[in-house]
Order: C-alpha cells, then structure tokens, then sequence
C-alpha cells in the first residue's frame, strides 16, 4: 500500500472510530434518558399515591371537624331526617366546595344508612363497604378507596358519638374523578383510570353516564370501563396499551412504552389501582411529555454528526494534501531517474518546494544539467553521489553493500570500511525479511521497491524512519565476437542485452514527517478529546435538566406535604402556645405552691402570734361586757331619777339615790372608768398586732405580678421575721446589723419570699439553742445581705446539691426540695448571686448579692 493511501486510511480509521464511539454514546445517552423518564413514570406513581394519601388526610380532618357540630348531632339523635337534611345541606355544599367532598353519609349503629346529604330519597339501606366495616370494628376513624356500583371513591368513616356512647357513623367520601383532576393540576401530568366492569354494575353505569350527559363507554375497553374523563386520542392510545400488556399488568408489573402524537412526544405509564382491601379493581395510565427531551437528544445528535462531517472533510484533506506533497515528488524522482537510467537525460524535475523533497529534486536537476555538459566520470558521479543530502545505498545482486553517499555516513554514524562488502538486511527493521539475496533477486527480476517504509538502525542505535525505493543496475553487453567499437551500432539498432549487476537504494529520511504526523495524531487526539468534552458537556447538561426536574419534582412534593400540613401545623402551633401559657402557668403555681408551703410551715407560729393577742383581746371583750352591764344598771336608775324628778315624786327619788349609791360602792365605778380606757388600749394594740402580721401576710401570699421598683431591702427583712418570728423566738438570739443600705430595685414578694425560705432553713438547722445573725452591707456596686446561723451546718457532699430541685435532708414531709433552688433562681432574675457558706457543727452562712 502506498504511503499516501497509508496515511488517509489511517485517518479515516480513526474518523470511524471516533463516529463509533459517538454513536455508542448517543445510545448510552438514549438509555440514560430512557432511564431518567421511566424513574420520573416511578415517582409519578408514588406521587398520585402520596396524594391519595394527603386527600385522605384532609377529608379525615373535615371530618372529624364536621363530627363535633353539635347541632347535627342533636337533629341526628332526634332521628329528624327532614330537619337533618336542612340543616345539613348547606354544610355538604360548603364542603363539596371546599375540599371536593361528594358524599356524605349518616349511619345508625346497625349499618343501615339514615340519610344521604347527596341523595336525600336514598336510605334505610345496609352499607357494607370495608371502609364502614373496618371504622366498625375498631372504633376508630377508617380511611382509603373502594368501589361502588358506578365509581371509585375515597372514603373516610368517623364513628359517632354522644359523650362516652356510640350514636353511629358518619362518612365523608370523594369520586376518583375529582381526585384525578386534582392530581393532574397538582403535578402537571395526564392521569386516567380504568377499572374492572366486574366491580361495577352495567346499568347503573349507564345511566349515571346519561345523567352526566356522556355517552355509555362500556364496551370500549374490553375487560374495563375508563372512569375519567380523557381525550379521545389519549382514550385509543390506553386501549392499544391495556390490549397489548394485560397480561402484564395482571401480574402487577409496570408498563412503559413511547408513543407520538402529532409533534409531540410521550412516554406512557401504567401500574395496577387497588381498593382499600388491596384487591386489583383498575389501572392507572400517566402519560409523560418528553417531547423537549426528545428535542434536545436530537439536537446534541445532530451537532455531532455535524462535528464528525466537518471533521471528516479535515481528516480527508489534510490526508489528501500529506499523500500528494509526500508521494508525488518520489514518483516524479523515480519517473525522471528510471529515464536517465535508459540514456535520456532531458529529464527535469519540476518541484520547488523548499522541504527536502526540494532540495533532493534540485540536486537532482543539477545532476542532470552536470551530465548533459560534462563527461560523466566515475569520480564525478561519486561526487554528485556523496553530494546528495537522502541515503543512497549500492549493493550487488548478493545483497551486499557496494557504496553508499557521505549523507549515509553523516548520519548514521558507520564508517566505509564497516559497511562495505557487509549484508544490507544489517541496516533495517526485520532486514532478514525484506533484504536479504532472494529478495534482492525478486526487486530485480520483478517489481522495484517505491517509497517502502522502514525503519533504519544507525551505529548508536538510533532509529531512523525512511521511505525506501529502488532501481535496478544493469549494465548493457554485446554478442560475444561483435567489435568493441562498433558497440554503440548495436545497441542503437536496439539489438543489445542487460545484465543485472545490482540494485541501487535511495533512503528518504521522514524522521520530520513523522514528527509531522504525530502532531497531526496529536491534534486529532485532541480533536477526539473535544468531541469527548463535547458529549460529557451534554451529559452534564443532561444532568443539569435531570437535577431541575428532580427540584421541581421535590418541590411540588414539598408544595403538596405543606398544604397538606398546613392545618395540622396551624393546630400545633395552637397547641404549642397554649402548652407554653400552662408551663407559664404551672411555673408560677409552683413558686406559688413553694411560698405557700413555705408559709404552711409557719402557720402555727403565726396562729401563735395572733392568738396570744387575740387571747387577751378576748378576754378584754368579757371584761368590757361586764363593765357595760354595771353602767347598763347605773343608766337605768338615772333614768328612773328622772322620771321620778320630772314627777315631783321626792321619796321615789331619794330611794333611787340611795340605790345608786350603793350601787357605786359595790361595784367601784371609779375603778372600771379607769380600767376600761386600759382595756381598749390594750385591745387597740393587739389588734394592731394582729393586722402587722395579717398585711406582711398578704403581702407575701398574694399572687406575684412580677413587679420590679425600688424598695428597702431592710423593710422587707423586717416584714419576714413578724411573720417568722415564732418560729424563731424559741430556738435561737436575733441579732440584726442593717447598714442602711440604699433602695433596690427588686420584686418586693419574690425577694420576701427568699429571705422566709434561709431563716426558715436556719431556724431548723438550729437544735436546740443558736444564734442566728442577719446583716446588711453595700459596696460601690452590690447591695450584700448575709444570713447566717450557728446551726449543724451542710456537709460536703451536699453543699454542691442544695440549689437543685427536689433536693432536700429534711424528713419527709418538712421539706419539698423546692426551697432554695427557687431561692437561687429568684436571686439569679434579679442578676443577683447567691453564695453558700458551711461548716459542719458550726454553722451556715448565705450571702445574697444585689446589684445596685
């Protein structure tokens, strides 16, 4: 094969591959895409089953909320099916509205229907569905799809009831009709359903299709009866679709095929629809759009093809143009040297290149003009020999080398002496194979070697690619006997013979052409790699469109999850709020509860201090009344004084008189007058007493309002120990150092509360008799209130606890735990701190830190 021919085959072979590769590409793009749309048929699937699913839910939650009407229910126990009916008429439209509800059913215990707000003349009839029966069963709310005589429908079932008793049932249902053109506005895909004619009842059938004003489909689908509504060429597609796959759909496998309509594009899906008893009742077909995805598969395809053509039209030229600018000047050379070799040395060589393939041919040219004005001597030949910058190598009809030009030499680095009289196979790749004597035989006798390709090994071992051709050296002779001089006669009268006396070789350095294709290579590798990029550009950009469409698909997801939820979070957050105002609440009784208790333990030292004035106050009241009885006598007699004085009755008035006097003398009106001002003083006081204690009660005991103003610290210490002074009085010495500290701004209850909780702590701690120590103090920023005792103190493995809920040494029933972990918390709100001080046997102290 000819070098030319060589080098565009090669770039055709790799064109070929590289359209091989593309096509196998874009098939492997198909089946990604065919992939891609079937996992999207998929997900419709599980969408039209997440959305049943969300449509259960709301028709669960307009339900129950339909259920606690009370009004219903009352008409409904009177078993007033007219006044039912009117009263729910209008709430079944409101619904039908709103949520698409069709049905609505109440139904007495025994499963006989009462009434029918969809179809008031229908009722006294036994339901039986698996929804009504399942809700029976379980007395709870029943839900999922079931098969009436002349439609699918979702159903919900509430059982009803009146306080604890069971009433009946009350059902809400939706046709699968509404709920498909739902779902077809929810994810913008075709959606239809047949169902199984043996589920439903032919008559029935057809006349709710007359009722609708549609005509009876009965016999169009064979085995099924399409139940939504669906376009004609939609409808005729189905039906091709269920005749072929039946089988399949049987056996609940997933049906995925293509199909065309007018200029677009569709992939159709079909998978089983099953009732709430998961009986097989129906198939559901979704039919998806691809037609921009078919679009845009073309178009990647048609830019490819149209890539590989420009890139063959390349391929070829630059092939073309390297066999022309390669082979032609050789066969030009080899045309005008096989001329010369006959004697004609008008030959010429007409090429101008300024490559190598130039200069040889204007060497060769020059050799010619040297020939036609000079005589041709074999040193002069030689000359022109070693001049030439190609190999020229000479060797016998053996194979062995003759002679070979200087340029040989210069560039393979052999000697004369090395070469000379050596086999010429020495010198080549595979030699052996191609040089050794039979072959050499063969280029003689038969065809000449034209730019052969090989590989030439120098002295060093280095490699030199080289086109090789060849000549035949023949030398002429005369018949034997014919006269020497009269030679030239005879070999014009064309009666002469050649003799084969070798071959001559001349040896095209290409190291720079290969050099020139392996950037060519490279440059089509490169090429190659492009296209490459091209195709995973497209991938990506498939990806891309998958990676939207997946987003898109979560989205209408999410969309859908947060309708559905919508409700539900509305009442959570409902619930939410209300469950934070009862921890508010409950927070608030347990500081109230903790005060209360804290207060429960003072309550007989504080019925103690108001007893004792109460006692005497008491006692004072008898004594008063005493006293008011004996002037009770005195007034009485002074009346009768002057009545009898007003008579002029002298000896009644005498009498009288004596009788005062007498009077006077037993009772000592003198004494009483001044012991009856005692005794309100001192009644005055005890009652005062009383209300001290009573007010710092009150004060203390009163339902927080979270108050913060400035107060005296030392006041509100001084109200704690009146109400907490019995409890102190008999186990330990008060000892008071108020510094007079300045107001704080504080909650005068709260802070109460805390000084109530350490002295009743420190009381206790005290066993038999103490000290117990309150001081006051202030820096420049804090206010300080030390309470401290002589108690038995807090051991170690305590003092880390005291200030945590439920905590407590106390025995059970002195002590809730509570105390000083609301304490701590109280002071911490005021961004106060709250310190502990103890040793055992010898007494605690608390530092209470406020800022100022």
């Amino acid at each position: 094969m000819k070098i030319g021919q060589r080098i565009i085959l090669g770039f055709l072979t790799v064109l070929v591959l590289t359209g091989s590769i593309a096509k196998v590409a874009l098939k492997f793009q198909n089946k990604i895409i065919e992939k891609g749309i079937l996992r999207e048929l998929k997900v419709k699937e599980d969408a039209s089953y997440d959305f049943m699913v969300n449509e259960v839910r709301v028709l669960s939650s307009a339900l129950e909320v339909f259920s606690r009407d009370e009004a219903i229910k009352g008409l409904y126990l009177e078993r007033n099916r007219e006044k039912l009916y009117q009263y729910g008429k209008p709430l079944f439209d409101e619904i039908k509205t709103k949520y698409g509800i069709t049905h609505v059913y109440f139904i007495l215990p025994d499963g006989h229907c009462f009434l029918r707000l969809h179809e008031k003349g229908l009722y006294n009839d036994k339901i039986t569905r698996v929804t009504f029966e399942k809700a029976r069963d379980t007395k709870n709310i029943a839900s999922g799809v079931e098969l009436g005589k002349t439609a699918f429908a979702l159903r919900v079932v509430i059982p009803y009831y009146k306080g604890k008793d069971l009433i009946g049932y009350v059902e809400f249902g939706e046709e699968i009709e509404h709920f498909i053109e739902q779902l077809k506005d929810n994810t913008a895909t075709e959606y239809s359903l047949v169902a199984k004619k043996k589920y439903l009842d032919k008559e029935a059938w057809a006349s709710m299709r007359e009722q609708e004003g549609l005509e009876d489909n009965w016999n169009e689908f064979g085995e099924y009866v399409l139940v939504t509504k669906t376009d004609a060429w939609l409808r005729e597609r189905f039906r091709k679709s269920l005749d072929a796959n039946v089988k399949l759909l049987e056996k609940g496998e997933f049906v995925f095929e293509q199909f065309q309509f007018k200029n677009k594009y569709f992939k159709l899906g079909a998978f089983q629809f099953k009732d709430v008893s998961k009986e097989n009742v129906g198939v559901v077909f979704v039919a998806l759009d691809i037609t921009d995805i078919i679009s845009i598969s073309d178009q990647a395809a048609a830019f490819l093809f149209f890539i590989l053509v420009i890139v063959f039209v390349m391929i070829l030229g630059i092939g073309l143009y390297l066999s022309h600018s390669i082979s032609a000047p050789i066969k030009m050379l080899m045309a005008a040297t096989h001329e010369i070799s006959r004697g004609n040395l008008n030959a010429n060589l007409d090429i101008v290149s300024k490559d190598e393939i130039g200069a040889l041919a204007a060497s060769f040219n020059r050799m010619i003009k040297d020939l036609k004005e000079t005589t041709l001597s074999k040193n002069y030949v030689d000359n022109i020999l070693q001049s030439m910058t190609d190999y020229l190598i000479i060797v016998d009809v053996e194979g062995k080398i003759s002679n070979v030009n200087k340029s040989f030499f210069d560039h393979l680095g052999y000697s004369k002496e090395e070469l000379t009289g050596s086999n010429m196979s020495c010198l080549f790749f595979e030699g052996e194979r191609y040089f050794n004597s039979s072959k050499i035989e063969e280029y003689m006798q038969k065809a000449p070697l034209i730019n052969f390709e090989t590989v030439l090994y120098g002295k060093t071992g280095v490699k030199v690619p080289a086109l090789l051709s060849s000549a035949v050296i023949r030398e002429i002779e005369c018949p034997t006997g014919y006269p020497e001089n009269d030679c030239q006669d005879f070999i014009k009268s064309g009666k002469h013979c050649e003799k084969n006396k070798g071959v001559v070789f001349l040896v095209k350095d290409i190291t720079d052409l290969k050099k020139a294709e392996s950037e060519l290579q490279k440059s089509n590798i490169e090429l190659t790699t492009s296209l490459e990029m091209s195709e995973l550009l497209l991938k990506d950009l498939e990806k891309e469109k998958q990676t939207v469409m997946d987003a898109q698909k979560d989205i209408i997801k999410i969309n859908q999850e947060l309708i559905a939820n919508e409700k539900v979070l509305n009442n959570m957050m409902s619930d939410m709020i209300k469950t934070n105002e009862e921890l508010k609440n409950t927070q608030a009784q347990l500081v109230q509860s903790e005060k209360l208790s804290s207060l429960g333990q003072l309550s007989a030292g504080i019925a103690h201090e108001i007893n004792n004035p109460l006692g005497f106050i008491d006692n004072n009241i008898i004594i008063l009344g005493e006293y008011i009885d004996v002037y009770s006598e005195v007034l009485r007699a002074m009346d009768l004084l002057k009545k009898a004085v007003v008579d002029k009755d002298l000896d009644r008035a005498v009498s009288i008189v004596e009788e005062i006097n007498e009077m006077e003398e037993k009772v000592n009106l003198t004494f009483i007058s001044g012991d009856i001002e005692n005794l309100i003083r001192q009644s005055k006081d005890g009652t005062e007493r009383i209300k001290k204690i009573v007010q710092d009660l009150r004060t203390f005991t009163r339902k927080d309002e979270g108050q913060i103003e400035f107060n005296n610290v030392e006041d509100i210490i001084e109200s704690v120990l009146n109400i907490v002074w019995n409890e102190i009085k008999y186990k330990a010495e008060l000892v008071k150092e108020f510094g007079n500290i300045p107001l704080v701004k504080c909650n005068a209850q709260k802070l109460g509360q805390v000084f109530i909780n350490l002295f009743i702590n420190a009381s206790q701690a005290i066993k038999e008799k103490g000290i117990i120590t309150v001081k006051t103090y202030t820096d420049d920023k804090s206010a300080f209130i030390e309470i401290s005792d002589t108690g038995q103190g807090i051991s170690k493995e305590n003092i880390d606890k005291i200030f945590d809920p439920f905590f407590t040494t106390k025995e059970v029933g002195k002590g809730t735990g509570l105390g000083l972990s609301i304490s701590y918390g109280i002071v911490k709100n005021h961004k106060g701190e709250m310190k502990v001080f103890s040793e055992i046997s010898k007494g605690t102290k608390f530092t209470i830190e406020l800022p100022l």
